[in-house]
């Protein structure tokens, strides 16, 4: 059923069936080859129904695969986010405790500074 209704698809097996009938080599009466053609289509139609049918099922299968994977893919983005947000949290820690570290040296270093500000600076000559 190429674009076809289900009428003129009827329609068309109906002119080819009858031409096949019709010829000289199979003799029957006219009821008996009414009824051929349409045990032909009735068989023609079920066949395509079948045929869409398992077409279908094989999209509602592939649809469910393609969800499955775009579920699959979005969680190891997500993984691969949260493993990045780690490693940075890591790499932060690591960068504040070295900082205080450091810093931890500087109380030392204010305490000469204050002291080297607390002796009085000889006043200048006017």
């Amino acid at each position: 059923m190429n674009g076809m209704t289900f009428s003129e698809y009827v329609k068309q097996n109906l002119a080819d069936k009858d031409l096949q009938y019709s010829s000289p080599t199979r003799p029957s009466s006219t009821s008996d080859s009414n009824h051929g053609i349409c045990q032909e289509l009735i068989s023609d139609y079920r066949l395509k129904s079948y045929q869409i049918e398992q077409q279908e099922r094989m999209i509602h299968n592939l649809t469910e695969k393609v969800v499955a994977l775009e579920l699959h893919r979005v969680t190891q983005l997500g993984q691969g986010k949260i493993i990045g947000l780690v490693v940075s949290a890591i790499a932060l820690s690591f960068i504040s405790l070295a900082t205080a570290i450091f810093f931890d040296l500087a109380p030392l270093e204010a305490s000469t500074i204050e002291v080297d500000q607390a002796r009085p600076v000889a006043a200048a000559p006017n």
